[in-house]
């Protein structure tokens, strides 16, 4: 007897020994992973409009939404979000919405209540069906406060009505790893509006084309089978554009692809800045061709984009939309004009001749050129400082980029005019001249900002020798001389064969380093790409799997010591696995199904 007695308190020992053991054991796990204690899960009924803003309402900012497999459930109203939550379906195919909201409204909206805090936002795991007649997503930020923590992944968006995303104000972020199977879906970044549109050219840091303080959108997939498609900027915005394969199925020519809008005349300042490489566009459906783009504003960096068509018609222009001086504005904080200046343009394939694309302004008697580009008709010697009616308004004017320019104009200024480079805006018949009796109105056409290339911009030049364009090769191949402005992107990969550097996913991302030279004989280190993945997508996606209360994507020892630290708690949902008010052993029992 007294044997047994013995044996059943050093069994009692000793399971006390193991249970503190354990117990210690998951203190010491919880002390070296304290970060895995993290916000809450709040899990939507259904896919229904209603339970899903049911649920983000609930949630606080940094908490998890999950929103459960469904087939395709009809939203009739937007879902609006005001605080930085992840916002996570089962997975693209699996959770399926389709809105029917109209055609001015967007199908999810996220203004932050407070930009200041900079909330981390993130949508993945969903398929949008758009029904053609509702915008995408809408991400808001009305104040200068940066937003710099917002992602949008893994889904399938189909049949968008005009933009698939549009993003207004100070927003850094990415958008990858999508997929787009239909419809017109674009995207729109710019301005929240013209005051705060200002305030980020002068008072943010200065556009820098490597820093990362842009948004991006890399490695997606883009199909698109309606008239409108790619990017379009203004309003001080800055985007980035890398590593995507974009089909285009429409019967009309992509023009263009990417678009960079100039000075706003009185309505808002220019896009900041524009930057795209590794890209692979195929217009291999109808084989319409394609226009690169039309760069009228800011800075921009054009490289390394194979352009797959069986025309040779592929190009690029370069334009001035409004003068500057039409929408006042103070330079950017480094000086940078709100014009094209300081950008680069190299090895833009178009695959039907292997030829690199140049980006040009338009030449003179060019018919119907674009907003701001040359229109003197060759055949004419036209007067300086008139208005001409030849189909579009062209006036002539003494520029401080080379004599007389002829540019395309549009819109009317103020009257009153007093400056000799003001012009009154006349119907068709001769040229009027001059007045300043300021009864009539006027476009002002300021000092002439003509784009010029090898001053605004430079092209790459095969005969690269330091003086004129840009070169692209080695290091070691680079010039010893050069002229102030010129550029060269060394790399140790090839110039001219783009195979694994564009597309989704690329097998070989592209590197290199383009020089600038920055003063007579002198070569700087102006820009290298930005890390690549984008940082952020080294985000964990939220499980679905019950029981992982961490998210780390297991359910272990680690979700085993949450619940335990939270055994009868009625107020941590988080642990609270089947979400009936309490932590107790029917959660324990959810949990150990899970394991693993």
């Amino acid at each position: 007897m007294k044997g047994l007695i013995f044996y059943q308190n050093n069994l009692k020992r000793l399971c006390l020994l193991g249970f503190l053991f354990v117990f210690f054991i998951l203190l010491l796990s919880l002390t070296l992973f304290p970060r895995t204690v993290r916000a809450d899960t709040h899990t939507a009924v259904s896919c229904s409009q209603a339970n899903v803003q049911t649920a983000i309402n609930a949630a606080s900012a940094g908490d998890t939404v999950l929103v459960p497999a469904c087939s395709a459930t009809t939203w009739t109203t937007p879902v609006t979000i005001t605080k930085g939550i992840t916002l996570v379906g089962a997975g693209a195919g699996i959770t399926n919405i389709k809105t029917d909201v109209g055609t001015t409204s967007f199908g999810l909206v996220y203004q932050p209540s407070n930009p200041a805090l900079d909330e981390a936002f993130r949508i993945t795991g969903f398929t949008f069906d758009f029904n053609s007649n509702t915008k995408g997503i809408h991400i808001i930020n009305d104040t200068i406060n940066p937003l710099t923590k917002i992602r949008i992944d893994h889904n399938t968006f189909t049949n968008t009505y005009y933009q698939q995303l549009k993003v207004e104000g100070v927003i850094y972020g990415v958008f990858d790893s999508n997929n787009t199977t239909s419809g017109s879906g674009g995207f729109e970044f710019g301005g929240y509006n013209s005051t705060l549109a200002s305030q980020m050219w002068y008072s943010l840091p200065a556009f820098n084309p490597g820093d990362g303080k842009t948004f991006f959108v890399e490695d997606n997939t883009f199909t698109y089978t309606g008239s409108y498609g790619g990017v379009g900027a203004g309003y001080g915005a800055r985007y980035l554009v890398r590593y995507n394969t974009w089909n285009w199925n429409f019967s009309s020519r992509w023009a263009p692809w990417l678009d960079a809008h100039g000075n706003q005349y009185n309505t808002g300042p220019a896009t900041q800045g524009v930057v795209a490489y590794g890209n692979l566009v195929k217009d291999t459906y109808y084989g319409v061709g394609v226009r690169i783009t039309q760069h009228r504003g800011g800075k921009g960096l054009f490289y390394y984009n194979l352009i797959q068509t069986p025309l040779t018609s592929t190009d690029a222009q370069v334009l001035e939309e409004y003068e500057d001086e039409m929408f006042p504005l103070a330079v950017g904080s480094d000086g940078q004009p709100q014009h094209v200046s300081g950008s680069y343009y190299w090895n833009n394939i178009q695959t039907s001749d292997n030829t690199n694309v140049l980006f040009t302004t338009n030449p003179d008697g060019t018919t119907n050129p674009g907003i701001g580009t040359n229109c003197c008709p060759t055949s004419a010697a036209w007067l300086p400082n008139y208005l001409y009616d030849s189909g579009f308004y062209c006036a002539k004017i003494n520029t401080t980029k080379g004599g007389n320019k002829c540019f395309r104009v549009w819109g009317l200024g103020t009257s009153g005019a007093t400056e000799p480079d003001w012009v009154k805006v006349i119907g068709s018949g001769p040229p009027t001249g001059l007045t300043t009796d300021g009864t009539v109105q006027w476009l002002y056409m300021g000092d002439g900002n003509a784009i010029a290339e090898n001053v605004d911009f430079y092209n790459l030049n095969p005969s690269f020798n330091g003086t004129i364009g840009m070169g692209c090769g080695t290091l070691a191949s680079r010039p010893g001389t050069c002229t102030t402005g010129v550029g060269y992107w060394a790399t140790n990969q090839s110039c001219t064969n783009l195979t694994g550097m564009v597309g989704a996913n690329p097998a070989a991302p592209i590197s290199g380093t383009l020089y600038k030279c920055t003063a007579p004989n002198t070569w700087t280190a102006y820009y290298t790409p930005y890390t690549y993945p984008h940082p952020l997508r080294s985000e964990i996606t939220p499980s679905f799997k019950r029981g992982d209360l961490n998210e780390d994507g297991r359910v272990d020892v680690i979700d085993l010591g949450i619940l335990l630290l939270n055994w009868g708690s009625t107020s941590r949902p988080a642990a609270d696995i089947n979400q009936d008010g309490r932590v107790d052993v029917i959660d324990f029992g959810i949990l150990l199904s899970n394991w693993g």
